[in-house]
């Protein structure tokens, strides 16, 4: 199995960290500088995304999780944005000796709501994202962009943040991001993850987030083992506008 691409910043404990979808490892890496002080934090790029953009997207979480665990295959803490999250909590529930501690910013178990999960997103709004993606990549990718900064208090710079990131790393391969979409609408490990004596788990979110709804705070509070931190006035992308409140807080429950 062919590796993810990794950029690697800093010196200590591997710190590893999955970025979310159609945007490449660089949408973290203010974030990441801030922990690299102490740590040696390992950008990984998603299939389809910047250094890693040959390489297909798996059609399915789990597969997305052996890439990960292929690419860095020691016990490490994890951390991960939005898609990245999702495949992080993948990779925790799999291969639980893998995962130390595990953070998840602005992600949920399931993206899209069903029967017994309410705090999600209309899985018809990602089906029309998917829908527009066949005839225009670019600017679904920005409209998507849009959706993300969307209800941030600082919306214009995380706009801004996310635009330069596809414009320097390259615009993501459309069938990967097909395939993302896809693990987005479908994916489920709600279940699971409720009932995993899994590892530490930190869940970062948005009051404002238009991708996964503040009101899931509640819920994730009540599981085993987890610990919520929901950032007033910031939308899904909540380290590029509040990157010293995040790295604090990972800092500390990285630290135990």
């Amino acid at each position: 199995m062919i590796p993810l691409g990794v950029t690697r910043l800093g010196d200590g404990p591997p710190l590893a960290m999955v970025h979310g979808w159609g945007f490449a490892a660089p949408a973290l890496r203010e974030l990441a500088e801030a922990l690299a002080t102490r740590r040696t934090v390992e950008l990984v790029d998603l299939p389809g995304h910047g250094a890693s953009r040959g390489m297909p997207m798996p059609p399915d979480l789990p597969g997305l999780a052996d890439l990960l665990d292929a690419t860095l295959p020691a016990t490490r803490d994890w951390v991960g944005w939005s898609l990245g999250g999702l495949a992080c909590l993948q990779l925790a529930l799999a291969r639980p000796g893998r995962v130390n501690r595990l953070a998840l910013l602005a992600a949920s178990p399931r993206f899209t709501v069903c029967d017994g999960w309410a705090n999600a997103m209309p899985v018809v709004e990602l089906e029309a994202f998917a829908s527009a993606l066949v005839d225009d990549p670019r600017t679904t990718l920005n409209r998507f962009a849009a959706l993300v900064a969307h209800g941030d208090e600082e919306a214009r710079a995380v706009l801004r943040r996310l635009r330069d990131v596809v414009e320097n790393s390259g615009h993501p391969d459309p069938d990967a991001l097909a395939t993302g979409l896809d693990l987005l609408a479908e994916g489920d490990l709600a279940s699971a993850a409720r009932q995993a004596s899994g590892p530490p788990t930190l869940w970062v979110l948005g009051s404002e987030d238009a991708l996964v709804p503040a009101s899931l705070a509640a819920e994730l509070d009540s599981w085993p083992g987890s610990e919520v931190e929901l950032l007033d006035g910031a939308g899904h992308a909540p380290f590029v506008t509040r990157p010293a409140a995040c790295a604090n807080r990972l800092e500390r429950f990285l630290d135990g």
